[in-house]
């Protein structure tokens, strides 16, 4: 009731249901709750109140299977969030877009995390395959350039000869 004043009880208690809570968790103290409890019931509060984006930040930490499970099918139904978690699997289970933040840029793909992921590594490895051709080509231009200059000193050191000569006019013909 603190986090969303507006909210009937009845809604509340939907909501509840939504995440395999009973309804005497309603009339609880919150302090009473346990730690996956709390979560829940925070999650209800936060998206009952109306005009939130919300910012959920490792909801799985108090969570057993069971529960983990009841809040990704919660959060499936759910818009207009941003989700935080390590939990893999629980990501692929509840989100339909992820939100990457890279050294250069931001990007935002659609899919579950394993769908990212996968991308992710093929693109990386493409990446790699494109690094090791560059470091080849250099490899193989430097050398190229390492043969062209010594052609270059033998070919100038035929340009002097014995004598004086017109240096210019050698230089031209060559």
């Amino acid at each position: 009731w603190d986090i969303c004043p507006d909210a009937e009880d009845w809604e509340i208690i939907r909501e509840f249901s939504y995440l395999q809570m009973s309804a005497d968790n309603l009339y609880s103290p919150f302090d009473s709750l346990s730690g996956g409890e709390k979560t829940k019931t925070l999650l209800v509060g936060l998206f009952l109140k109306a005009d939130n984006f919300l910012l959920i930040d490792e909801p799985t930490n108090h969570l057993d299977l069971q529960a983990r499970e009841s809040v990704a099918k919660y959060l499936k139904k759910k818009k207009g969030y941003i989700l935080v978690s390590h939990d893999r699997a629980f990501l692929d289970s509840c989100v339909d877009h992820i939100l990457s933040i890279n050294k250069t840029d931001i990007e935002v793909s659609g899919g579950n995390f394993s769908t990212w992921f996968d991308n992710f590594q093929r693109r990386q490895n493409f990446e790699s395959a494109q690094n090791e051709k560059l470091k080849k080509e250099i490899d193989r231009l430097s050398e190229s350039a390492a043969r062209n200059a010594n052609w270059a000193d033998k070919v100038e050191a035929t340009k002097y000869g014995n004598g004086p000569v017109d240096r210019g006019f050698i230089g031209h013909k060559a």
